[in-house]
């Protein structure tokens, strides 16, 4: 099975949320 797209996009999702959110600090944190 390889990987697909989806699960590096969902990541990426989260990943872009938290940092450009603000609450950045409180991902790092928690």
């Amino acid at each position: 099975t390889e990987m697909l797209p989806l699960d590096y996009l969902i990541v990426a999702t989260i990943t872009l949320s938290c940092v450009t959110g603000s609450v950045a600090y409180r991902c790092l944190v928690w």
